[in-house]
């Protein structure tokens, strides 16, 4: 006899198309055959938009900072989740943690899940404490965000299934995909790809200044930088005051994979990640990583086994590291390759979900 599937309320209450409502979309999509899927969004928002062309069934409420405060949307969210009925909700922002956790008790549903992918730390003020206690399940995606709890946020989960489910792509979905490179290659040319948006705490604009150190390289190599935000116009003109306008080309938004297909190596001078899906990505295309040795990188990128780490911050050392790969061309090969092995036995959403799955039972 088949055990009853679960039913799974995956809300986002957030205008945006982040990281949290991406990993919210793919994991309906792939677990729609394990689980019953629900959905809160934001009216008209881009996850209200994706997973209602999918037909889940979502109901919407406009969340935000505070709506946790304003008791007509809490009774809103109460009214919602009673509705649904599902066993379990799953969370990732600050904002809907705060709404929905207090809200599902209130509801009571068995399971209030907080998976914490973002960066900031949670600050061990009294009632995100309070609110913490609601919670019944947490979820962090790296142990640098484990480790960074303080004492008080710690003992406040004491209560709650804690569990690490990293970060992680699905194979065959990625396999799936064959877009065209975004670039012609030239002959023996290396080209360097960083893929992010253009923000400070992505460290962009130490390219350009490693670049300069490397323009007198013997081999012919070059830079595409794929991304959009506000870092954009300085790093314009960043490149134009170093004279590397012939070295470095910005492409603005694009598909990941084609921009992975159209590079050799791939650069992540982030001064933080929750974890890199797009190093996760460049692996699954053995492509070796250049990365600062800060935050959560080296929970993917192994130095001299599946990329190279600089000194964090130290864009010297940072160039030094490209330089290598660019004069050893075998070892970047080889790198290349165990990233991919490291991906597929770590790294992949087949993995993660039955994870996922088994968490939740």
């Amino acid at each position: 006899m088949c055990s009853k599937r679960l039913k799974v309320c995956f809300i986002s209450t957030a205008k945006i198309w982040g990281g949290g409502e991406i990993w919210h979309y793919k994991t309906i999509c792939e677990m729609r055959g394990e689980i019953e899927s629900l959905a809160i969004a934001a009216p008209h928002s881009p996850f209200h938009q994706h997973v209602s062309a999918i037909d889940v069934p979502t109901a919407t409420i406009r969340g935000g900072k505070f709506a946790w405060l304003n008791p007509f949307k809490l009774l809103k969210a109460i009214v919602l989740l009673r509705r649904l009925r599902p066993d379990a909700i799953l969370f990732n922002g600050s904002a809907d943690f705060k709404l929905f956790a207090l809200a599902g008790r209130l509801a009571g549903v068995p399971k209030r899940v907080y998976r914490r992918d973002n960066g900031s730390v949670i600050k061990p003020r009294p009632l995100n404490l309070l609110i913490l206690r609601c919670v019944t399940h947490y979820i962090y995606t790296s142990q640098l965000l484990f480790d960074r709890l303080s004492p008080a946020v710690f003992r406040a989960l004491r209560h709650a299934k804690v569990e690490h489910i990293c970060n992680a792509i699905s194979l065959k979905a990625w396999e799936e995909q064959m877009p065209e490179p975004l670039r012609d290659r030239q002959p023996s040319e290396m080209v360097f790809g960083c893929l992010a948006r253009l923000s400070l705490e992505k460290g962009l604009l130490d390219i350009p200044e490693a670049v300069a150190s490397l323009s007198q390289s013997e081999r012919p190599f070059r830079v595409l930088i794929a991304g959009v935000g506000p870092l954009e116009a300085e790093l314009r003109e960043r490149i134009v005051e170093l004279g590397l306008q012939q070295r470095i080309e910005l492409l603005g938004f694009v598909d990941n994979k084609a921009f992975l297909r159209s590079i050799d190596c791939l650069l992540l001078p982030s001064r933080w990640e929750s974890q890199a899906t797009v190093a996760i990505e460049a692996m699954a295309m053995r492509l070796p990583v250049v990365a600062y040795n800060a935050s959560s990188n080296p929970e993917v990128v192994c130095h001299g086994q599946t990329g190279l780490l600089a000194e964090a911050f130290n864009v010297s050392d940072f160039a030094a590291q490209m330089r290598f790969m660019l004069n050893h061309p075998s070892d970047m090969q080889r790198m290349g390759y165990e990233g991919r092995l490291l991906m597929e036995a770590k790294f992949t959403k087949e993995r993660t979900n039955a994870q996922l799955l088994a968490y939740l039972r």
